[in-house]
């Protein structure tokens, strides 16, 4: 999950890719039910649920958090049932799931950065550093 933290000086990181945030459904469309967009997020806390939001409130959109769940299979589950929309990094899109336009009047969700923080403070150890290194294999 990411977040945002208070203070970046805190930490050290690799930038790692850049992607686009984009809005993702079961299907090629989606359709609000009884106006408002439901939302399928991870707790707050997370930038793709704040800007969500904030693109939804900007447009005037009724929405609501129809489920907040922590990884990103229960939000793909959630979402493949039909229960909501959801925003996710376009390269990291499950095939189940479907790009949709943004909800009518919304302006586009934008581009995100992923940095690997580690701790200023003492050194990382032989194994964290294999592990930070796979991390950035794997994006």
């Amino acid at each position: 999950m990411l977040s945002i933290i208070d203070d970046p000086s805190e930490f050290q990181g690799d930038y790692i890719i850049e992607d686009e945030l984009v809005w993702a459904c079961a299907t090629d469309s989606y359709r609000a039910e009884n106006n408002s967009i439901s939302l399928v997020v991870a707790p707050e806390g997370c930038i793709y649920r704040k800007r969500a939001i904030e693109r939804l409130q900007q447009a005037n959109i009724p929405w609501n958090v129809t489920y907040t769940i922590m990884d990103i299979g229960g939000i793909t589950s959630v979402v493949e049932e039909g229960l909501g929309i959801t925003v996710l990094a376009k390269k990291t899109l499950p095939e189940s799931l479907k790009i949709i336009a943004p909800p009518l009047g919304a302006k586009p969700l934008g581009r995100i950065g992923l940095t690997l923080l580690y701790s200023e403070e003492g050194h990382m150890s032989e194994v964290s550093h294999f592990l930070a290194d796979y991390i950035k294999l794997q994006l």
